[in-house]
């Protein structure tokens, strides 16, 4: 297939990022291949619904650009019928990739990255052919189409580093924990919580034991849906437990740095998670006042207003989010 001088700037500059930018990509080609298989590739197909597929596609492709789809759109049409040849090379990859992840219960803006070749190949198609030297009359609109793209990124770079300047919402509700929660309190956060809030000593020694006990390979395996990962010897423990042994590093590192009593904080979260709880048992027994499950929970924060009993004693939102704070 022949690739004009459009389509073979734009593979460059894809390229250029990719081998710059990401440098442990071809340092390294595992850890991608890892970090995909491990993050990305469990989730597809899990929970699979075509009631998901309208939402993940728009959410997706939504952050590749007006210009990017826009010329997708119309190089499907010149590929289609000019370039016939290369139409399923480019095509059915885009397709699949689609659906795969369209039908995922877990999706990511992000995970759209792995369609962008074949979105920038349509696109760079449809640049050639309605931008070459036997079109001079559309350069002008192109002109202004890119004029204008470059006022939308401009804008949106503009937003999203005003919204970078914010003070997270999570630091926010980690402020307020420890300005007016008692400490030695047990505190439910959300697992993915960016912001820091002193934990007791009990717990950060349990922290950076935890991956020392042979049962923590084990556990982490079944929460990825293996429940006898077979050899005894564990060659896979570092792999597998990679982030929970950095996570005890960290609490080992706090433990050395500590200077007050902390907290008890309980991380939770929707799915199972290594070392969190489920957020339905949390909300479930902060409402009830029972300790089965949780050991009691005194603050629940959460990212969004719960009938609990009792009304949030602090709803902190910026344009990041919302945080709901319940005392009891």
């Amino acid at each position: 297939m022949h690739l004009a001088p459009l389509t073979l700037c734009a593979l460059g500059v894809a390229a250029w990022v990719f081998v710059t930018l990401v440098p442990w990509i071809w340092l390294n080609p595992l850890i991608p291949l890892k970090e995909f298989v491990g993050t990305v590739a469990v989730k597809v197909g899990s929970g699979s619904s075509w009631q998901l597929i309208p939402h993940n596609t728009l959410l997706i492709f939504g952050r590749l650009g007006a210009l990017s789809i826009g010329g997708a759109a119309a190089g499907l049409v010149v590929v289609g019928r000019d370039r016939r040849a290369g139409l399923a090379a480019i095509v059915i990859p885009l397709v699949v990739g689609t659906l795969a992840l369209g039908l995922s219960e877990i999706v990511f803006e992000r995970y759209g990255l792995v369609l962008l070749p074949g979105v920038v190949l349509l696109a760079g198609f449809a640049g050639d052919h309605w931008l070459g030297p036997a079109r001079p009359r559309s350069w002008p609109v192109a002109a202004v189409v890119l004029a204008g793209c470059a006022i939308a990124t401009m804008t949106t770079l503009w937003s999203s580093q005003r919204i970078a300047a914010e003070t997270d919402v999570d630091v926010l509700a980690a402020r307020w924990v420890t300005t007016h929660v008692r400490p030695g309190s047990r505190v439910a956060v959300w697992e993915e919580s960016n912001a820091f809030i002193p934990r007791t000593e009990v717990q950060l020694r349990e922290c950076s034991e935890q991956t020392e006990d042979p049962a923590a390979y084990a556990e982490k395996w079944r929460l990825n849906g293996i429940n006898d990962p077979g050899d005894e010897a564990q060659p896979m423990r570092t792999a597998i437990l990679n982030d929970e042994i950095f996570r005890a590093y960290w609490c080992r590192r706090e433990l050395q740095a500590r200077k007050d009593a902390g907290y008890f904080v309980l991380p939770y979260h929707t799915q199972p998670r290594f070392g969190a709880l489920l957020e339905n048992d949390v909300t479930d027994e902060f409402r009830t006042g029972q300790h089965a499950v949780t050991g009691g929970v005194d603050v629940l924060v959460i990212n969004r207003r719960l009938d609990v009993g009792l009304p949030p004693a602090q709803v902190l939102e910026t344009r990041r989010g919302l945080r709901a704070i319940y005392v009891r």
